[in-house]
């Protein structure tokens, strides 16, 4: 099957049950899936390309696992956002996109296992906002500005990953993060620092606007001090290291009501 929209509006949206797709190419729209209202869906060998806002946009308690799929010249592949929000990618390529290849914001969570994501223009996966992401096996390499980024409170769990050729940093880490994050035999290219001082040495531009209003608040938290290396004595990690799938313990809503929201800059330099 192929689905195809030239208007600015989902190409496939699923708001109730369970949707498969399997085998099909999406192209096209503001997002090329839309998965939301508790819905959930399974996508299998299948491309999506060329959405304006997101290859694949799932929020209010939506479910997805893709797998072995192709998700690419999107502005931002793949966006995950909204406590109680899921995804779980396993075996895909994720590639191309003008922003980031994989977002995760708004304490959603997100399990990567054994993906290729590589070439987009800012970065390779962004989590921020309290979410939470366990990455195992993935190649995240040739992305423009860093290759995984992590701000704002969010937790993450890093096994084996290669992060190498990544065009400044492959690991960005902001200081409310420092803590949070564990990590295990990852590869970096030689001499590279992966952690550094702030989130804005990097994008110090910013997004351009029109592709935050897209990104649905891509916001970095700008912080001064300096990072705590993941494997020092003064880092605590607390994350354990997988989520059963993208069957996960939910988070108290007590402890959502303090995270700070994630509002797009309003900035007109382009990347």
């Amino acid at each position: 099957w192929v689905f195809d929209t030239r208007l600015d509006d989902q190409v496939v949206e699923n708001m109730c049950g369970d949707l498969t797709v399997e085998g099909c190419a999406i192209h096209g729209g503001v997002s090329g899936l839309k998965i939301c209202e508790s819905a959930t869906a399974n996508v299998r060998f299948s491309d999506i390309s060329d959405s304006k806002a997101h290859g694949v946009f799932v929020s209010k308690q939506g479910h997805i696992a893709i797998e072995k799929s192709h998700i690419f010249r999107c502005d931002t592949g793949v966006l995950v956002t909204d406590l109680g929000s899921q995804a779980s990618l396993v075996r895909n390529d994720v590639e191309l996109c003008q922003q980031v290849g994989v977002m995760v914001d708004s304490s959603s969570q997100a399990l990567f296992d054994d993906n290729n994501i590589t070439r987009n223009g800012v970065a390779g996966v962004y989590l921020s906002a309290g979410s939470r992401g366990v990455m195992t096996s993935n190649r995240v390499s040739s992305n423009a500005q860093v290759g995984i980024c992590i701000v704002q409170g969010s937790l993450a769990s890093l096994k084996n990953n290669d992060l190498r050729s990544n065009g400044g940093r492959p690991l960005v880490i902001s200081q409310s993060s420092t803590d949070l994050v564990e990590a295990e035999s990852n590869v970096f290219d030689e001499g590279v620092t992966p952690f550094t001082r702030s989130v804005k040495d990097f994008f110090s531009s910013g997004p351009s606007n029109s592709s935050s209003k897209a990104m649905n608040g891509f916001h970095l938290e700008m912080e001064d001090s300096d990072t705590v290396p993941i494997n020092s004595p003064d880092a605590q990690p607390t994350l354990e290291p997988e989520l059963n799938g993208i069957n996960h313990e939910d988070q108290d809503d007590d402890e959502s009501k303090d995270e700070p929201p994630c509002e797009p800059e309003q900035v007109e330099t382009p990347i």
